[in-house]
C-alpha cells in the first residue's frame, strides 16, 4: 500500500487488521478505506471483491485516488504495532486475575 497498490485480500490475520474496507460512497471529507477484503475464502466471494474494486477503478477515479493515498499514508510500521501490543499488555494488568478455589 505504501507505493499505491490497492489490496484485495481474504480477511484473515494481519490482513484483516491492516486493510480498511473501501466505502465508495463516502463523502469527500470521510475516509474511504485502503482496499477490499472478503470472507469466506472462496472463488465467488473473491470475485465479488475484485468486481467491486474494478467498478471503483473504472467508474469512480476520484475514489480510487483517495483509496490509493489513504493506503500510502497509513502507518504500518513495526513501531506502531509494538505500541498496540504494549497497550494490550497494559490492559491485561489492570484487573487482578480471577482465582477459582
Amino acid at each position: 500500500m505504501r507505493y499505491g497498490t490497492i489490496p484485495v485480500a481474504h480477511a484473515t490475520g494481519g490482513l484483516r487488521d491492516t486493510i480498511d474496507d473501501v466505502n465508495p460512497f463516502a463523502k469527500d471529507d470521510e475516509p474511504n478505506g485502503t482496499g477490499w477484503t472478503f470472507t469466506p475464502p472462496d472463488a465467488p466471494t473473491m470475485l465479488g471483491a475484485v468486481d467491486a474494486a474494478l467498478d471503483v477503478y473504472r467508474e469512480r477515479k476520484d475514489v480510487w485516488q483517495r483509496v490509493m493515498l489513504a493506503g500510502m499514508v497509513k502507518d504500518l510500521s513495526w513501531e506502531r504495532s509494538a505500541e498496540q501490543y504494549e497497550q494490550i499488555f497494559s490492559w491485561a494488568f489492570i484487573d487482578n486475575p480471577i482465582r477459582y478455589h
